[in-house]
């Protein structure tokens, strides 16, 4: 607690109390940065507990301390010099603006809470900001001149159209300079008796563009009173009204070029009253009804019902406008269906400003609409499949990472080392072949997955995805149950398949089960079916997310607080998976908290029994030690399979780009070379030519080991001189028949 005598060194008791009664918050430091006084509302700016008398300013749990903040005062303190800075409080959000002086023997600081003054600086700033921005998105030129006549604002579209900014420039100067000589008395008198009286300016007149034509538009301003009622300034638009100054100036010239319009093109031609009730005259060529001579426009004849109240809608805007009449929208047709059509009207304007008549066209987009709809659902085929297979490509990453890390413990035993790197090498293949799916093009485009089919028995598909998940179920505590079952349970299914659909349904399960919950795991035959059970004692589901559990991007909320995101990819695939293999998968809660059963059946394969698989062929025979040369950039890819070569006996360099390549080779001829073709400075393509081409090595054994595995890229390696073309991650059989066959 502070006191006048804990701060006595620097104050008196009597300021002491006059600072306790201050709004702001008031410190003492000493030359040693020791806090000697604060007052009720600085000790508010620490921590709990801190900002007591003796406390190291920079170890108090200031809330304001910042780099900035720090060095004001050390600069204050050394040069005994006053400082000024405002910082943010992270805590309570707010500002606080800071004053430093030098005092005997220490510093002063001030602190005063400014959140609203920043709040109003950047309340008007942002409206600021706002205002710009709207001006600048509509079509109108908008501006605003003072009450003296300084005009002080044009937006964007001024500028873009004359090419110029105003500069304190007065309504004359600016008629003067780029109003037509026509049509500037006219404007210089509606705006003197505008000024005059104090009411709303009109005016039309032609305006020079920067290309120097010249353009009608349609001048409107409100003037604004301030509370004394004193005029103070004058807000104003410019529209442009060009087209229906020409349409009105050449309407002759325009009724010639509409009837040869109408002969000439297979669009609807239609020409309407000013309000469009009546219909002067509809060519409808073939698409919609035809009307000749004025009559009666009933809209409900040739706008589709659900589209009505969007036509009135842009006709009334249209109407009130002045302005061209443009929408798409659905059309009933001649044949009595529906199509889409682009109409646009454009208003004829008599002498006098009023529309004279309307003069349309429309034309037939019901192919292109058609179109439009089948490249979005392509798009979102696409997308959908591509968000398939990037979950896909997780699932395996958990037991590859859970073994990695294993393997980095000490002691390993044999025994171990085997069973972990059999995992690592399984998931990698299961990887590796979802990422040759993403390549096959047609497939992707087509949206097909086509199974690799073979009589597995279920309790080795649910062993190989509880391998998959343990991880996570580990991580969360819980417990697995997998009910016993002594037969084998065949079915004819895609082993990779099965697995992933009982590994996204034991993860899904674990993630919406609270920490140390069971999952169970229950496998029996039911008729002609199997019948799988993932049950889990979690948050459970309601009616509305069991509606929508197994749709694709489904977010349905599962808990009050959506911890665990909603469902996602993994159960829509699980359901296509399944539906592939014949099969139907669904799901069951009793309510929220009381868990949630998901269900996979499959056709019961009837065979009894089925043939061992075959024991692993090694189709090649260890080789002697060779002397090889690893080139990747990559150094864990070149250090592992540096190790894995080493192991098999042989003699291994590795250089990690193509001139360290090139200057080994010159002072040891490899035997065998395993180059990246992704390498720094020169592609390992040139490498490979570069290699081959010095003495003693034309005929040293090339292979590519790359990520690029499409036929162009083995092509393209084969072209370069390379011998074989292995793709990443290396199928070690392959790596080793082929260092077989160069020692042979």
């Amino acid at each position: 607690m502070h006191s006048s005598t804990t701060g006595s060194a620097h104050l008196s008791g009597q300021a002491v109390d006059v600072l306790e009664t201050l709004p702001d918050g008031f410190l003492a430091l000493t030359r040693d940065w020791k806090l000697a006084y604060a007052n009720g509302h600085a000790q508010r700016l620490f921590d709990s507990g801190h900002g007591q008398p003796g406390e190291d300013i920079w170890q108090a749990g200031l809330r304001l301390h910042t780099d900035a903040f720090e060095a004001a005062c050390r600069q204050a303190m050394q040069a005994r010099t006053a400082a000024e800075l405002t910082v943010h409080d992270p805590v309570h959000g707010g500002w606080h603006e800071i004053r430093i002086a030098p005092a005997e023997p220490g510093l002063f600081v001030h602190v005063r809470d400014v959140t609203a003054s920043v709040a109003m600086t950047r309340a008007l700033r942002e409206s600021e900001r706002d205002f710009r921005l709207l001006a600048d998105s509509i079509p109108q030129i908008v501006w605003i001149v003072e009450a003296s006549g300084r005009a002080v604002f044009f937006n964007r579209q001024w500028r873009d159209y004359t090419g110029v900014h105003i500069d304190a420039s007065t309504p004359a100067d600016i008629a003067s300079e780029f109003v037509h000589a026509d049509d500037r008395a006219t404007t210089d008198r509606d705006w003197k008796t505008a000024y005059e009286s104090g009411g709303a300016f009109r005016t039309e007149h032609r305006i020079r563009a920067k290309d120097g034509q010249y353009r009608w538009f349609l001048v409107l301003a409100e003037p604004w009173r301030n509370a004394a009622g004193e005029l103070e300034r004058w807000f104003g638009t410019s529209t442009d009204i060009h087209e229906q100054k020409m349409a009105k100036l050449a309407l002759t010239e325009s009724e010639l070029r509409f009837r040869a319009l109408v002969n000439a093109t297979s669009d609807v031609i239609y020409r309407m009253s000013p309000d469009w009730k009546y219909m002067h005259q509809l060519d409808g060529r073939g698409f919609l009804k035809t009307t000749s001579g004025l009559g009666e426009y009933p809209i409900e004849e040739y706008v589709y019902p659900d589209d009505l109240a969007l036509a009135q809608d842009a006709i009334a805007a249209a109407i009130a406008g002045k302005s061209i009449f443009a929408l798409e929208h659905r059309v009933l047709r001649v044949d009595g269906s529906h199509g889409w059509t682009y109409s646009r009207a454009v208003p004829i304007l008599d002498d006098d400003g009023a529309i004279r008549e309307w003069i349309g066209m429309a034309s037939d987009i019901t192919v292109r609409k058609l179109i439009e709809e089948q490249l979005t659902e392509a798009s979102n085929r696409k997308d959908e499949f591509l968000a398939m297979l990037a979950h896909e490509l997780r699932n395996p990453l958990a037991p590859v990472k859970a073994a990695a890390q294993l393997l980095q413990l000490r002691p390993l035993n044999e025994e171990r080392v085997l069973h972990t790197s059999q995992i690592i090498a399984r998931q990698v293949a299961h990887m590796t072949n979802l990422v040759d799916e993403l390549l096959d093009v047609s497939r992707v485009s087509k949206n097909l997955i086509t199974l690799d089919r073979a009589v597995l028995d279920m309790r080795d598909v649910i062993g190989d995805a509880v391998e998959q998940v343990t991880p996570l179920i580990q991580s969360l505590e819980h417990r697995l149950e997998i009910a016993p079952c002594p037969h084998p349970i065949q079915v004819d299914g895609d082993e990779k398949r099965l697995v992933q659909i009982l590994a996204n349904l034991l993860s899904n399960a674990a993630k919406y089960t609270p920490r140390g919950g069971t999952i169970r795991v229950d496998c029996r035959v039911v008729g002609d079916e199997v019948v799988v059970d993932v049950i889990d004692n979690g948050i459970g589901m309601t009616p509305e997310t069991l509606r929508v559990a197994f749709d694709l991007f489904s977010q349905a909320e599962r808990s009050s607080d959506r911890s665990s995101g909603g469902l996602g990819l993994g159960l829509a695939l699980v359901k296509s998976l399944v539906g592939l293999h014949g099969g139907t998968a669904n799901c069951a809660s009793e309510g929220l908290g009381r868990g949630s059963t998901f269900t996979v059946r499959l056709p019961l394969l009837r065979e009894t029994g089925r043939p061992d698989a075959p024991a692993p062929d090694q189709a090649w025979v260890p080789a002697p030690g060779l002397r090889i040369l690893v080139v990747d950039d990559n150094e864990d890819a070149a250090a592992t399979l540096a190790m894995l070569l080493e192991a098999m006996g042989h003699e291994v360099a590795v250089e990690h780009t193509p001139a360290a390549a090139l200057d080994h080779a010159a002072i040891e001829a490899p035997q065998v070379c395993l180059l990246d073709i992704g390498l720094p400075g020169m592609d390992g393509n040139e490498l490979a030519q570069r290699l081959r081409a010095r003495p003693g090595m034309a005929g040293v054994v090339l292979v590519a080991v790359t990520g690029y595995g499409q036929e162009s890229d083995r092509a393209r390696s084969m072209a370069a001189g390379f011998d074989f073309h292995l793709v990443k991650p290396v199928d070690i059989d392959k790596l080793g028949q082929i260092l077989s066959e160069a020692a042979h």
